[in-house]
């Protein structure tokens, strides 16, 4: 197997992770809703632990075609890589 098959099979991508990533804005108006604050810095524990909670209230939301999208996502992260600027060396 080739470095770049062994890097490929080894990836671990959730729906979470691409809403993390993509729908940062949502998430982050979900947690000031969440922990009645406005500014929301995930150095501060409570904002870190609660951002997956946040992450699943913005996919419980969505339209079902964008669902699919996040979810087709996944699938292609975990097929042919992560994308080159949020690659972990």
């Amino acid at each position: 197997m080739t470095q770049e098959a062994v890097s490929k099979a080894n990836i671990r991508c959730t729906a979470i992770d691409v809403i993390s990533r993509e729908y940062a804005e949502d998430v982050k108006k979900v947690l000031r809703t969440m922990l009645g604050r406005e500014n929301i810095d995930y150095s501060q524990a409570d904002a870190w632990e609660q951002r997956t909670a946040a992450c699943k209230k913005v996919l419980d939301v969505m339209a079902p075609a964008e669902r699919e999208k996040v979810h087709e996502k996944v699938k292609n992260y975990k097929k042919n890589g992560l994308p080159s600027d949020i690659q972990r060396m």
